[in-house]
């Protein structure tokens, strides 16, 4: 058997893979942005919006600010993504295709640097054919539209911080711009959002079980004692940052749980590879879709492991190539893999789709070069053969991803088939309000999902008017010493007042209309539904009017 690090790509990229890459990007950009309204501008993608706008016109203060500088949205949330979009908010004011335009770009530079980094790896044509799964991969496309999580940002640093890890890893020295450049994106994926520490335990771990070699023997190129003191210093800033911010917000995670979790979560990683994940959320009446091609990934990555080493095994004296660069790194991907979900599992608070995208695109990485180690073993003729038969099983596969795709743009055309909380009838009640609104001197919110949104579409009389009490509803209770001073606070007869809620079947929190009627009932001032409605409005929302 014959060990081979050579078959590497050229380092020029060549007019047609340039030409290749920009038409998967164009292909991306038209998946992503089809119907860029809907859904509708979700709680998650508009976080960031007030703290963008500035403390002024968002008439919110940030979670934590220095000098008036925002630097925390949410108590796990920092505020990068609020200063990349503030420039953009001044001029072009605040939209769908403001918010969500500028996160499916850069999701164009995710696509890239992991376009370089599976080139680098393996081959152009190999990456040409990465990137083409990733820009068909339903969870990648559809939840990056909205921003579900968020997620955009990580995607981005973690396709940065791998493309800088791969360079440094072909250098000798250990000090050198590719490490500095891993260090800083991990910090900034970090800032973005607390759970990007997944990530880097899981790259730490593998990193150190698959490459500990070429890290000691640059480790020996360092000025005595460099190394250690390095080493020293991201353990203890690390362990600064994971003590200081992150253990506070995690709960304690419930080892008796831990089965069940684990095939909750599996069970949300399928579902979050082919749409079916975000179908349940979107829509009222899901559309079927098939899961097999999520777990497809990891199954196949296993399986050409599994037959590359039976071949070894078995056939010692043939001369067969094995690319070990590939097949370190597919391994080295598939550590990251597992040691990422089962990060997920053991963390109470993780729960959805937007967790699970943590594992993208790194079950695709791991699977292509799986798949090109196992390619490459054979001479030409079976090299062909086994690249034909790789080829034929991703077409299949691409075709159901796009089944999948093709579920959900069927269903952007018309606002009906969507939840509530998702509703692209949330920009018509804003500009309802905005026409309406100044005739009130209090608007409220009742249920969760609405608030936010007004908040960052309204003009800004209108956000002064606003209030989200929709946690004061749903604790609401007849039986509580202070129920009846709570139904004179918020019903008061002094003002009059606008009250938003959904309708019966979009409500998120049912308990919350229950009990707003039950408070509405023993008001002195009583709401009455606005008849002044659009039916198309009103088959989503209920607005109430409370006269003076």
């Amino acid at each position: 058997m014959i060990f081979s690090r050579s078959m590497r790509a050229s380092k020029s990229w060549g007019r047609g893979e340039r030409l290749a890459l920009f038409g998967l990007m164009l292909a991306f950009v038209g998946f992503a942005s089809y119907r860029i309204h809907s859904p509708g501008l979700y709680m998650d993608e508009l976080l960031f919006v007030p703290a963008a706008m500035g403390r002024h016109a968002a008439l919110q203060v940030p979670y934590r600010s220095w000098l008036g500088i925002p630097l925390m949205i949410f108590p796990y949330i920092g505020a990068l993504k609020a200063w990349i979009y503030a420039p953009i908010f001044r001029p072009f004011g605040v939209s769908a295709l403001t918010i969500r335009l500028p996160v499916i770009l850069i999701s164009c530079g995710t696509l890239a640097l992991g376009y370089a980094v599976v080139r680098k790896i393996l081959s152009p044509a190999w990456a040409i054919a990465f990137t083409a799964a990733c820009v068909v991969h339903p969870g990648f496309v559809l939840q990056t539209k909205v921003d579900w999580g968020p997620v955009v940002l990580m995607l981005f640093f973690k396709a940065l911080c791998l493309y800088f890890l791969v360079k440094w890893l072909e250098t000798p020295r250990l000090l050198s711009w590719p490490f500095i450049g891993a260090i800083v994106a991990c910090s900034l994926g970090f800032f973005d959002k607390f759970n990007f520490v997944w990530f880097i335990v899981a790259m730490v771990v593998a990193t150190a079980a698959i490459y500990g070699g070429e890290i000691c023997a640059k480790a020996k190129t360092a000025p005595k004692g460099l190394s250690a003191v390095m080493v020293m210093a991201i353990a203890a800033a690390g362990a600064a940052a994971v003590l200081w911010f992150v253990l506070p917000l995690v709960a304690l995670p419930q080892i008796h749980l831990i089965s069940g979790r684990f095939f909750h979560f599996w069970s949300i990683y399928e579902a979050s590879s082919t749409g079916a994940a975000t179908a349940f959320h979107w829509f009222k009446r899901p559309p079927p879709i098939p899961l097999w091609p999520g777990w497809l990934a990891s199954a196949a990555t296993a399986g050409f492991l599994l037959l590359t080493l039976a071949l070894y095994c078995c056939q010692r004296q043939a001369r067969f190539q094995i690319h070990s660069r590939a097949l370190r790194f597919s391994v080295w991907c598939l550590i990251m893999f597992i040691v990422i979900f089962m990060e997920i599992v053991m963390t109470p608070q993780a729960g959805g789709p937007h967790h699970t995208l943590m594992l993208f695109p790194i079950d695709l990485l791991a699977c292509f070069a799986a798949a090109f180690v196992f390619a490459n073993m054979f001479p030409l003729w079976g090299r062909r053969a086994a690249v034909a038969c790789c080829g034929i099983a991703f077409l299949i596969w691409a075709g159901f991803q796009i089944q999948g795709l093709q579920s959900h743009f069927c269903r952007f055309s018309d606002a009906n088939f969507f939840r509530g909380r998702w509703s692209p009838r949330v920009e018509q009640l804003a500009d309802y309000l905005n026409t309406n609104g100044k005739q009130f001197d209090a608007i409220y919110c009742v249920d969760w999902g609405i608030g936010q949104q007004m908040r960052v579409l309204c003009r800004r009389d209108i956000r002064k008017k606003l209030r989200d009490i929709w946690p004061i509803f749903k604790a609401w209770s007849a039986e509580k010493p202070d129920a009846e001073t709570m139904v004179k606070a918020w019903f008061p007869p002094q003002k009059k007042t606008l009250y938003l809620t959904f309708t019966d079947e979009n409500s998120v929190f049912p308990e919350t209309k229950r009990n707003f009627s039950q408070m509405n009932a023993l008001a002195d001032n009583p709401a009455q539904p606005v008849t002044t409605v659009p039916p198309a409005l009103g088959a989503v929302y209920e607005l109430l009017s409370a006269a003076e």
